[in-house]
């Protein structure tokens, strides 16, 4: 255990020392102003008048909508970052929604940063689901860039809103805008799925790095065919400090609370009859499928994260533990495309989770296998850039310290 201590105490500390760039920003989204087409409404009342929002209702035959504020004195955000809590009506309307970001004082937008809001069509992968609040940060890391703007001097935020065509207006509700600075320097977590047995070979890989991952298992599958063993998985944890935690080979949307709740109930006893309970109540959604009204609710209760399967890197803190954005590695993303990602988030304080499936030899045409001599070439990369590398379960546990 002095193993795992010494990490984590290394995390615990760039916690306390590392220094707050300035205080989050506070904004309004009633400083939001329509400059495109569609309708703005500011100050609109909850059902039960608790709280206010702004709402934009697109009009796709006019073109995309565009709701911003120009700063009075321009904003640096070098690493920072922007939150803001959303509700979308359908997702059958969605045409795209980015944040945007310009250092142009004059409102010309030559140079500025745009920053998409992942969206997948099916809806079980989204973050914004149907009639759903949902708070959202978005990191410079993520952006593309137009031009040549200046993050130390952003004169405008705002944000491109459109709609499909012959589909009902898409409305969008906007509240709680702020922009907020990172409280860590960049973490990298490596996570993998399923509990192939692959993975033993990628962790003695990465340990001859000083890396440690996470492996989100398939309790049901360990000591079958194909899938690492029980011992494997307890060399892994106590001699190579991975955490082992808890996935599942069906979606959780296909059950109903009472499956859903036995199937996580088996899973937490398998890991802690192998001695395996400290990383236990981490969850990756099988097949990056979970659903604010039916599932979010209980796996908020069970587990103390949850991990999606894409949407790019995370920013520290999260907006939602249960909603972990991922970093899917392909074989098509070569270590050094990777690594300049990597690089990317050292340059923003952000969390990037890389998550990985199948390993091998060979080059394969397959989009959820990478080869293990390119892994090899990505751990002796990231062993040397400046950043840390730490399971899911103890940037959780930095984050969460009292």
């Amino acid at each position: 255990m002095l193993f795992h201590a010494r990490y984590r105490c290394q995390l615990l500390f760039l916690v306390f020392c590392f220094p707050w760039i300035c205080d989050a920003v506070e904004l309004s989204t009633n400083d939001l102003n329509s400059l495109w087409s569609g309708v703005l409404e500011k100050g609109v009342q909850s059902a039960d008048r608790s709280e206010s929002f702004s709402r934009l209702l697109t009009a796709p035959s006019e073109g995309p909508s565009y709701i911003a504020t120009q700063f009075q004195t321009p904003v640096s955000l070098v690493g920072q970052y922007v939150r803001v809590k959303m509700r979308i009506n359908s997702i059958e309307s969605w045409g795209g929604i980015e944040l945007r970001l310009s250092s142009d004082s004059n409102g010309s937008f030559e140079n500025f940063m745009s920053i998409a809001i992942p969206f997948y069509s099916d809806t079980e992968f989204n973050i914004l689901q149907e009639d759903q609040w949902a708070e959202i940060t978005l990191s410079l890391g993520e952006a593309v860039i137009h031009g040549s703007p200046d993050v130390q001097n952003i004169s405008s935020l705002g944000f491109y809103v459109a709609g499909q065509q012959n589909q009902d207006p898409f409305v969008v509700d906007f509240k709680d805008l702020k922009i907020e600075p990172a409280v860590l320097p960049a973490v990298v977590s490596m996570t993998f799925d399923d509990g192939y047995a692959d993975h033993y070979q990628a962790a003695k890989i990465m340990h001859q790095y000083g890396l440690r991952g996470t492996a989100y298992v398939m309790t049901r599958e360990i000591d079958q065919d194909g899938y690492l063993t029980s011992a494997q998985l307890q060399e892994m944890a106590q001699a190579m400090g991975w955490a082992i935690s808890s996935h599942h080979k069906i979606p959780i949307t296909e059950f109903t609370n009472n499956e859903l709740e036995a199937e996580i109930d088996q899973t937490f006893n398998f890991l802690e009859n192998l001695g395996l309970s400290r990383s236990v109540p981490h969850f990756a959604y099988p097949l990056g499928k979970q659903s604010r009204q039916t599932t979010l609710p209980s796996i908020r209760n069970r587990f103390l994260t949850a991990r999606i399967a894409g949407g790019g890197a995370e920013t520290l803190p999260p907006s939602d533990w249960h909603m972990l954005r991922t970093y899917n590695v392909t074989p098509d993303k070569t270590p050094a495309m990777i690594l300049e990602r990597v690089a990317k988030a050292v340059e923003n304080n952000e969390w990037l989770i890389l998550m990985f499936h199948y390993f091998s030899e060979d080059s394969v045409n397959d989009p959820l296998t990478y080869n293990y001599s390119d892994f090899a070439e990505l751990c002796e990369g990231l062993s040397q850039m400046p950043v840390r590398v730490h399971p899911v379960d103890e940037v959780y546990e930095a984050l969460n310290v009292q």
